[in-house]
């Protein structure tokens, strides 16, 4: 993944979660660059914060929200009690969830076309089941910016409807999927999701996928 980034990049860390995206990101774009860290869990923003502290890595930009394709409040449920990387916005299947909290949220279309215009070049995305909402709303800055995204999609987490949904919404705005099987890059036409998620061959499971601009 961080082999798509280079010095200069605007990046975004959806689902930063600990920040260990986040801090590798950062040491990718350069000072020249920017990486804007999103973590709606309270307590995990807390350890970003004190990440970017003791690290003095000045081109990180936290943020207390969730995305997803509208504005304002939501709840989170966090499976296990306590932070969670599993939290999600969506009721998953087969979660026993522990906690839930009230989290604030917003759209990459609110934060970067309208408030601030940052023009965007990656995107990381991990929304445990959320990631066809978060990419709707960001559609503007998609069709804007063609960013490169990495994002993690499972049919364990949403179903399998909604992970094709989510293969389908970026085809149609030009990109080309690809994942990585065995060390190879292959186009997303070789995945199969019988295959690649749901036989539960951990050798062969894949739910890590890029989407490149066609143009």
């Amino acid at each position: 993944m961080l082999n798509h980034l280079k010095l200069g990049y605007t990046a975004i860390d959806i689902g930063a979660h600990k920040g260990a995206y986040t801090y590798w990101m950062s040491k990718y774009v350069g000072k020249e660059g920017r990486v804007f860290s999103f973590e709606p869990q309270p307590d995990l923003h807390n350890q970003l914060v004190s990440l970017i502290k003791h690290s003095n890595n000045k081109n990180i930009y936290l943020e207390a929200s969730a995305l997803s394709s509208t504005k304002g409040k939501d709840t989170m449920k966090i499976p296990g009690g306590g932070t969670s990387p599993s939290a999600s916005i969506i009721n998953k299947k087969s979660q026993n969830i522990s906690e839930t909290i009230s989290i604030k949220k917003t759209t990459l279309d609110d934060y970067f076309c309208k408030k601030n215009q940052i023009p965007v070049n990656f995107i990381k995305c991990d929304a445990e089941g959320h990631e066809l909402e978060v990419l709707k709303g960001g559609e503007q800055l998609l069709r804007k910016f063609h960013p490169i995204i990495s994002l993690e999609s499972e049919a364990r987490h949403c179903g399998i409807d909604n992970v094709m949904s989510v293969f389908n919404f970026l085809n149609k705005l030009d990109y080309k999927g690809f994942f990585v099987d065995g060390g190879s890059m292959l186009s997303l036409d070789n995945f199969n999701i019988e295959k690649h998620q749901l036989n539960n061959n951990e050798k062969k499971y894949i739910n890590n996928f890029f989407f490149i601009p066609k143009q």
